[in-house]
């Protein structure tokens, strides 16, 4: 995924700076485009879990009738999806975020993601409340927060690289708010600060940002989406989705059900699941950002 020298630097200068951080006090946020698709394949736009036929060869002796049969007794029928998420069913698109011990409300929409929606949707409606609700805490015995602190705190945030998000006014209003943004500056080869790149307009001036190409340092959002999308695929071919407004219900119901810690059920070989709860994949943070180093900043197992 990292595919030039200049992006692989600025990720492990990014990890460098950061892997001391306290990993407990960061919130990772991202976006996500929900849709319902077979969950196999491993190609470009594809998940990696495995579809059953395709792990277990249950074609393998049968007719082209008998096949289809199977399939319509064990896939659904007439539900039979495409494996493109691009091209599934019931589209949403989403926002969340996620810490040690908290969860964001989750932002569910169908409109087109622009700076202004995101200032005002995003940072102003659901990262601002965060800071009565931060990351960090401890929970009581049945897993919820112990309740609001009495006074904001800064809270420190992980978003990807998206222009959208570093825009002045949005980092102006950050920085004024209490909201910590995680970033880094990008040196060249002599480690020296660049200001402008060829790709970018002449005049403009470049911001200190989160490295692109770096699904790995956002692993814990990015963990939490790909359990979601199991879960959520679980309950479609329970015949429990069928429109988009009950897509959204279950998106909700389930990110809602998120685990802070894993559970016994957290695994299943058949599906290539490995769900070790969200504090388990920001524990895991420092140990990523070790990787991103030692591979100077190359693709990590976590991407």
């Amino acid at each position: 995924m990292v595919k030039t020298p200049w992006a692989a630097r600025y990720r492990k200068y990014f990890a460098e700076e950061h892997i001391e951080d306290k990993e407990k006090e960061i919130i990772f946020t991202d976006e996500k485009i929900f849709t319902i698709y077979y969950m196999g394949g491993t190609a470009a736009g594809e998940s990696t879990f495995r579809l059953p036929d395709q792990e277990h060869n249950v074609a393998k002796g049968m007719t082209d009738e008998e096949y289809q049969k199977w399939r319509e007794d064990h896939l659904g029928g007439d539900r039979i999806l495409t494996t493109k998420k691009g091209k599934g069913k019931y589209k949403i698109r989403g926002w969340g975020g996620v810490g040690y011990n908290c969860k964001t409300e989750l932002y569910l929409h169908n409109q087109h993601m622009n700076g202004d929606v995101y200032f005002e949707e995003v940072i102003k409606k659901r990262l601002v409340p965060m800071r009565k609700n931060p990351p960090g805490r401890e929970t009581s015995r049945g897993g919820r927060s112990r309740g609001n602190v009495r006074n904001a705190v800064d809270i420190n945030v992980i978003q990807d690289n998206c222009s959208i998000h570093n825009v002045e006014e949005i980092r102006t209003f950050c920085e004024e708010n209490g909201i910590n943004l995680i970033v880094s500056q990008q040196l060249d080869a002599n480690e020296e600060y660049v200001d402008d790149f060829q790709h970018l307009k002449e005049g403009n001036q470049r911001y200190d940002a989160f490295p692109p190409y770096s699904p790995d340092l956002n692993a814990v959002i990015e963990k939490c989406w790909r359990e979601l999308a199991y879960r959520i695929y679980q309950r479609y071919i329970k015949g429990e989705i069928n429109s988009v407004e009950e897509h959204i219900e279950v998106i909700q119901e389930e990110w809602a059900n998120l685990e802070f810690e894993a559970t016994d059920a957290a695994t299943d070989a058949k599906w290539g699941r490995h769900w070790i709860g969200i504090n388990g994949w920001v524990r895991k943070w420092k140990q990523i950002c070790q990787e991103v180093i030692d591979e100077n900043g190359f693709d990590t197992h976590y991407m």
